[in-house]
């Protein structure tokens, strides 16, 4: 405790080069912390996402065309073809899905539609949410079964459809925050989802969505945590929207599927592309482009080389000022040493400033950035990314101290209390 005490008087004598490392080291381990969490944060979205999809889901995609006889390597060469820049086709994706649900070579096919609905919509009967913004991801039946939602309470799609009979209600599967305000069990309306007698349609809150569990779905992919869980799954295509300036309408935007035989895939990607010829049509296998997107996380995670490049220069930074406080020390440490203290004790009381100023800064830091990351949904920082930065950190104080323990060990009592030249 008496030695605690020496630390941090010595440590008040020596505010201002204290508060120097202090913010040397607080600022690379934000910046590290900052770095692994947002690499965290992708990890964890890939990782969950791959479970909340069946294997081997395909995607099938559908673009406007202008006459090329070559083809960007994204797309993939087809003679003729080019996708145009952006240029979404719902149109023939409409033929894509009719020709597909009839191959035979298909095993399972789904569509789904992601949209935003106003909310200002003040009846009784429509769904509460905090906020305006209201995330709606449509199924229909066979997506039912290509996607692996989760839920904390109530039963997911695949459940309520095996022990329930159809009621005439719309099953649907709610955020945590939509649940806070309509509860399970309740039915509800949902803004601009009306059918072909412009009549709402009654949908039946049976689940409430894992916050944890993301949904690869577009927008929705991190199950709203944009909209702080303000996400509804309905269990049928509830919610049409306008495709082109004609004013025609569809009421799916997306075509998932999977095959008998994955080898298929190029064979019926060609024949898609005959058969429509004034699109480009392009098949994702979503599994694939999972594992593509987490190696290029694991590249990206190299870039941390820059950070400890940064850590490193502070590293020197902080041997100078240890080595400059050292000599302007000499004469306090030679009457401690005088008085029976031991070059031992002295290398721990100095060893002891510095730990606890790679302490405060790491700890304030890493509570910081803990609180931020509960209210930013952009990074993660959990036990693994905590651990790294110490461990990084911890090695570059030891690395930091060494040439002042031996600078100190190599020092006589003769040369502590000689006065300063």
């Amino acid at each position: 405790m008496e030695s605690l005490k020496i630390i941090l008087v010595s440590l008040k004598r020596n505010k201002g080069k204290s508060a120097f490392i202090v913010f040397q080291l607080a600022l690379c381990s934000l910046l590290m912390l900052f770095f692994l969490g947002q690499t965290e944060k992708s990890f964890v979205i890939y990782n969950k996402t791959s479970t909340a999809i069946v294997d081997n889901l395909f995607q099938g995609l559908c673009d406007n065309l202008f006459d090329n006889s070559k083809y960007s390597e994204f797309a993939g060469n087809i003679e003729g073809k080019q996708s145009s820049s952006g240029g979404f086709n719902n149109r023939n994706l409409k033929d894509v899905y009719n020709i597909l649900s009839k191959d035979n070579r298909v095993k399972s096919i789904g569509r789904t539609s992601v949209g935003m609905p106003s909310t200002k919509d003040t009846d009784t009967n429509t769904i509460k949410i905090k906020g305006r913004n209201l995330e709606l991801v449509c199924l229909d039946e066979g997506a039912i079964n290509l996607f692996n939602y989760k839920v904390v309470k109530g039963q997911n799609f695949r459940e309520y459809f095996k022990n329930n009979k159809e009621d005439g209600t719309i099953p649907i599967l709610v955020g945590s925050q939509i649940e806070e305000k309509n509860s399970l069990g309740s039915i509800v309306e949902i803004p601009e989802c009306v059918d072909k007698n412009n009549n709402p349609y009654k949908c039946k809150i049976i689940g409430v969505l894992d916050p944890k569990q993301p949904l690869k779905e577009d927008d929705a992919q991190e199950n709203g945590l944009n909209f702080k869980g303000s996400v509804v799954v309905s269990s049928k295509l509830i919610h049409d929207f306008l495709v082109d300036s004609s004013g025609s309408r569809s009421d799916f935007q997306n075509i998932y599927f999977t095959l008998k035989n994955d080898k298929d895939i190029e064979d019926i990607k060609e024949e898609l592309n005959l058969k429509i010829p004034d699109s480009f049509v392009y098949i994702k296998n979503l599994g694939e482009e999972i594992k593509y997107y987490t190696e290029m996380e694991k590249k990206h995670l190299s870039s941390i080389s820059d950070i400890v490049a940064m850590v490193i220069l502070a590293t020197f930074g902080i041997m100078g000022i240890s080595l400059s406080t050292l000599r302007k020390r000499k004469k306090e440490i030679g009457i401690r040493y005088s008085l029976g203290c031991s070059k031992k004790n002295i290398v721990l009381m100095l060893l002891g400033e510095n730990l606890i100023l790679y302490i405060l800064s790491i700890g304030v830091v890493s509570i910081a950035m803990y609180l931020i990351s509960k209210v930013f949904s952009g990074i993660i920082i959990d036990g693994w990314v905590i651990g790294i930065t110490l461990g990084i950190m911890a090695a570059f104080m030891i690395i930091s101290i060494l040439p002042l323990v031996v600078k100190l060990m190599k020092l006589k009592p003769i040369e502590l209390l000689r006065p300063k030249e």
